[in-house]
């Protein structure tokens, strides 16, 4: 399996593009392009896939990826149209000009864009500050875009709060990418089957022990640990959409014991699912 060289195409007469997509993405193959990549969730929950790396995402995550850094964002398997709301931002290093970001005024933007070849996580109120700004752009004429762009550049390049995505930036090897890929592909159709380290590390064609060290180097957790995150992410997407009771939820979410369940579930969400359902349904 080969990356692929995505071609993204600006609307007419802009200069950078930012729209929302609603439809469940279930493409297989990691992709690359020549622009930087905002990705900002705003409904539903999934997997996203930076270089050699595999984060979870959910509801409010931000990110932003670098020019030509490979990568993959997957729904979770079981959502359908307007289930999932993403808001992506795309734009050229040279939008505003060839050396527009070469200016001396411009340096820790540059510096930015840079750190961005490893994929970036956007945290805490930045995060938030940012979120308020896309909200506003997309809704905004073509030049106010352009100066709330600098805006969130302006801001993300003075922050503190971003953590890489990866180790290593695009120049990387392309085989963890589509191993990563092969994983998760297998975690989201199977979570709710009883699924032992011998039969994923058979998928990853790994030894057990071998598996263990490489998921753990990758997703900075267990396999166990992030096993239980898929299925919290499923649980709480019952929770909030259907009238099942919190039993029901357990047992559909792939969890043998209600105790742990629970267990699993404070501890992931910092909420018990009674009180998880009552927060998003007010």
């Amino acid at each position: 399996m080969k990356l692929v060289l995505k071609k993204l195409s600006l609307p007419i007469n802009a200069s950078f593009s930012i729209w929302k997509d609603k439809q469940p993405c279930t493409d297989e193959i990691p992709h690359f392009h020549p622009e930087y990549e905002f990705i900002h969730v705003l409904k539903g929950h999934g997997m996203l896939l930076v270089a050699d790396k595999i984060y979870p995402f959910s509801e409010g995550d931000l990110a932003f990826l670098g020019s030509n850094l490979p990568h993959l964002w997957r729904t979770d398997p079981y959502y359908k149209h307007n289930d999932v709301e993403v808001l992506f931002t795309h734009f050229s290093e040279d939008f505003l000009g060839k050396d527009f970001f070469y200016r001396p005024a411009m340096a820790h933007i540059l510096q930015l864009l840079r750190k961005a070849e490893k994929g970036l996580a956007i945290k805490g109120k930045t995060k938030k500050l940012l979120s308020d700004k896309f909200s506003v752009m997309i809704k905004a004429q073509p030049f106010s875009r352009i100066l709330f762009l600098l805006d969130v550049l302006h801001s993300l390049a003075l922050s503190t709060e971003l953590e890489e995505l990866s180790d290593k930036s695009h120049s990387s090897t392309h085989i963890d990418t589509i191993l990563m890929d092969k994983i998760y592909t297998y975690l989201s159709h199977h979570f709710k089957d009883d699924i032992n380290l011998d039969e994923i590390a058979e998928v990853a064609h790994l030894s057990t022990s071998a598996f263990c060290k490489y998921f753990k180097k990758h997703t900075q957790k267990t396999f166990s640990e992030f096993l239980n995150e898929v299925k919290i992410r499923h649980a709480c997407k019952l929770l909030i959409e259907t009238d099942y009771s919190v039993s029901q939820v357990c047992y559909e979410s792939g969890f043998k014991s209600l105790t742990n369940f629970n267990r699993q579930f404070k501890t992931i969400t910092q909420l018990t699912p009674h009180g998880y359902r009552r927060q998003h349904l007010e």
